[in-house]
Parts: structure tokens; C-alpha cells; sequence
């Protein structure tokens, strides 16, 4: 058992390609958790994947240098090199303030690069420096290795219907939130 995580009685640990996983056993839960349990099994069980799942890809990261959210800056700059940081904002979905500061950590530790723009001066580009573009692949492979973790007591057929379940808890939540008056 880890210590310290009320939601695992035990793990068991398992190998996916050269990598090493903890899978996640039968949940503990305990105080709020358990009460929350009764009245909201879905949202708990969600909270208990997205836990498990995030620190498998948290481990990845780490061995890269790399923290959650920056991954995903990584894989969109391969894919759209020389892009503003409000085209960044745009297709990572997070705030104008979470992309500045993730720039400036990523440039700092030279994984991207901030150009002038030579057609508008006003403008900056970002790309990924040779340091950054190598670590694309393992970013891929990090997000492999935590779906692999996350599904692996799963068959093929579970999967994807555990994906098309999951995309309609996402549709009817965002839903439901934009169904909501505004305050």
C-alpha cells in the first residue's frame, strides 16, 4: 500500500513496454470520500480515474523534466511551429496568464524559443528549440504509456465504450453548465 492515499487498499505494479506502472486496486474511501460516494458514484469514480491516470502521466513527465499542461504545449508547438502565444491560448483551452508563464518556464529551461515576427515586429513567435523537438516522441509515448496504465484491465470493446461514455458525461456536464443562468 502507498502510504498516505486514502483511495487504494493496494496497487499492483505492472510493466508496459520499458516502462514500470502502479495500477490502482479496489478503492478505500474514507470520510467526505465515502459519503460523497452515496450520493455522487460517477463524479467519485471520475476524481479516482483522473488521480490514477494523472500521476502515472505525472511520473513520465517528471522523467523528462517536464510537468503537467507543458506536455501539451510541446506536442501543439511540433505541430505548429511558429505560432503566437494567443493562438496557443486559443487551441490549449487555458487561460492567457497559465500559457505566459508556461512559455517563460519552457524557454528558460530551453525546451522553446521566442522570435520576432519579420513580417510584424509587434508580434512573437514561438518554436521549440532541438532540445524541445526531442522531446515530442516522448511525450508521446508518456501519454501512451498512462492510457495503457488507465485501460489495462480493460478489453478492446471496453474501451471504446468506456471513451463514448465518458464524451457524453463531458457533453452533458458542459451542457448543464451552459444551461445555467449566469450570476
Amino acid at each position: 500500500m502507498l502510504t498516505g492515499d486514502p483511495w487504494h487498499a493496494d496497487r499492483t505494479a505492472s510493466r508496459v513496454g520499458r516502462h514500470s506502472v502502479v495500477t490502482p486496486a479496489a478503492p478505500v474511501l474514507r470520510g467526505g470520500r465515502a459519503r460523497a460516494a452515496g450520493i455522487d458514484p460517477v463524479g467519485v469514480a471520475l476524481v479516482a480515474a483522473a488521480r490514477s491516470h494523472r500521476a502515472v502521466l505525472q511520473g513520465e513527465l517528471t522523467r523528462m523534466g517536464l510537468h503537467l499542461g507543458q506536455e501539451l504545449m510541446v506536442a501543439d508547438l511540433a505541430e505548429h511551429p511558429d505560432c503566437t502565444q494567443t493562438e496557443l491560448v486559443d487551441r490549449l483551452g487555458v487561460e492567457q496568464p497559465t500559457v505566459a508563464k508556461m512559455i517563460a518556464r519552457l524557454e528558460r529551461v530551453g525546451i522553446l524559443t521566442r522570435m520576432t515576427d519579420t513580417g510584424d515586429r509587434r508580434q512573437i513567435r514561438l518554436r521549440l528549440t532541438r532540445r524541445g523537438a526531442a522531446l515530442v516522441p516522448r511525450v508521446l509515448e508518456a501519454w501512451a504509456v498512462a492510457d495503457q496504465a488507465a485501460s489495462a484491465g480493460l478489453t478492446p470493446s471496453e474501451k471504446q465504450t468506456l471513451i463514448k461514455l465518458l464524451h457524453r458525461i463531458a457533453d452533458g456536464s458542459t451542457q448543464k453548465v451552459q444551461d445555467e443562468p449566469r450570476a
